[in-house]
């Protein structure tokens, strides 16, 4: 008997992942990203033709997902333009990577706040304007090398970290935890209960928090930790229930 496999993935897959499928079926992103999944299709020759496909799906909501949006959006452009059989041609993609780089100019300029203005990472790795204006106005001779280095590794993250963490009651320990923070313990033992919770929290984003405190499943401790009630979190592989659900109403 033959038994056929299918894997369901985040686009995890496309980091060299070495599996190799009959087909291929990637959510519409990136032309890259097409490229990368269609990698994992007859990866290794054994098949003489196998197809990789691309849907867009229907009503998919990308409000918190603004890059995968604009890769949509730039990688429809070249589809939109018939001009390419082969989306993933040197020419189709070099079409794709500027319209979706002309898009993303002000996120990849890094924007930032300093204290004589706003800015960008990119100018003050180079021309410095903001610091060449106010050297004029004080009449300092032109200076080589302007770049502001320190204020750069300071200012740039490779991945924002906009998340909060938040407490869940994980087990009898965790659940202990919370209940500590929830009462009038001296502040010279918080330090050690807060690093005894670590293993017991997981980041959310701000619209993950605004939705459970809409919820009234999400609240506040004594200690100004956020933490879950029981029900907002299924211990036995689920995680973390956004919504007032049950088992049951998973089963289908």
């Amino acid at each position: 008997m033959i038994c056929r496999l299918i894997c369901v993935t985040t686009q995890l897959i496309e980091a060299g992942v070495d599996i190799s499928f009959k087909c291929v079926v990637r959510s519409l992103a990136g032309l890259d990203n097409a490229a990368q999944a269609a990698g994992r299709c007859n990866r290794n020759g054994k098949d003489p033709l196998c197809s990789a496909y691309m849907i867009n799906i229907l009503d998919e909501k990308l409000k918190n997902l603004h890059e995968i949006e604009q890769r949509q959006n730039a990688a429809l452009s070249v589809i939109y333009s018939n001009k390419y059989s082969d989306y993933l041609d040197a020419d189709a993609m070099d079409v794709f990577f500027k319209k979706f780089y002309h898009d993303q100019e002000k996120e990849l300029s890094f924007n930032v706040k300093l204290d004589d203005g706003k800015t960008t990472l990119v100018d003050i790795l180079c021309a410095n304007i903001q610091r060449n204006k106010t050297a004029d106005k004080l009449k300092i001779p032109e200076r080589i090398g302007t770049q502001l280095l320190k204020t750069v590794g300071e200012k740039f993250n490779v991945i924002e970290n906009n998340t909060e963490a938040v407490l869940v009651p994980y087990n009898k320990e965790a659940k202990k935890i919370i209940a500590d923070l929830n009462s009038e313990i001296p502040k010279t033992n918080v330090a050690d209960i807060l690093r005894k919770s670590q293993k017991f929290t997981i980041s959310l984003y701000s619209n993950q928090i605004n939705k459970l405190l809409e919820n009234k499943t999400l609240y506040m401790t004594k200690h100004g930790v956020w933490a879950l009630i029981s029900e907002a979190y299924d211990c036995n592989g689920i995680g973390l229930m956004e919504k007032n659900t049950s088992l049951d109403d998973l089963i289908y």
